[in-house]
């Protein structure tokens, strides 16, 4: 009898456990919604071209969005964009600035909640090295409504690692020509030795 009354409490407790999490609100994006730069690493040859995508996260009710990107402006440059903007959705404001290495963009639409990706970013390798892919700080932020305004947490930025370009057929070395030479100088003695000594041949 004991047994059979712990066991009704004890499937009272976890009726009660599941009711109240079926009442748990979902999570919003306040201070947990982030932007990202995808993929976080990039490994590239010198002299192509590489892209990266700019995802903002976890976001809820979010009507307009603003981001700055940068890079080392020495390692890589900037080639185009490509918007992947949700129905809706228009820019505001967008600047891009090759020499300083940035790239700046705000929009704006229908309300949004979710996870995407906003714009394609395609560069060019310049030079050997690793170039950092930033996300400013500030102001990056959404507006939940005209008057609210949210910070986005950075999860990463990237990195480029750039490769320089492989000599085709394989590596180049030094030469020295002198010795390349030589077999040949050597041979070509010879043949003139064997000349002159045929020259010199007295008449029978």
């Amino acid at each position: 009898m004991h047994c059979m009354k712990l066991l009704s409490a004890t499937a009272v407790v976890l009726l009660v456990l599941v009711v109240a999490s079926g009442l748990v609100l979902p999570a919003r994006g306040n201070g947990q919604s982030t932007i990202a730069v995808e993929p976080q690493t990039v490994d590239v040859t010198v002299g192509s071209n590489f892209s990266i995508d700019i995802s903002i996260r976890n976001v809820g009710s979010m009507l307009r969005f603003h981001f700055k990107i940068t890079w080392d402006p020495n390692l890589v440059r900037y080639v185009s964009r490509t918007l992947l903007f949700q129905q809706g959705w228009s820019v505001e404001t967008e600047t891009v600035d090759g020499l300083g290495g940035t790239y700046v963009l705000q929009a704006t639409g229908g309300m949004f909640s979710g996870d995407a990706s906003w714009v394609t970013l395609t560069f060019h390798c310049l030079g050997g090295g690793s170039s950092p892919i930033g996300i400013s700080p500030d102001p990056d932020s959404w507006w939940e409504n005209p008057s609210v305004l949210v910070p986005f947490e950075v999860v990463w930025g990237g990195t480029c690692n750039q490769q320089p370009v492989a000599p085709v057929g394989g590596v180049v070395l030094p030469v020295n020509r002198l010795a390349v030479m030589a077999p040949y100088l050597a041979l070509f003695g010879l043949v003139a030795t064997v000349a002159v000594l045929a020259l010199k041949k007295p008449e029978t």
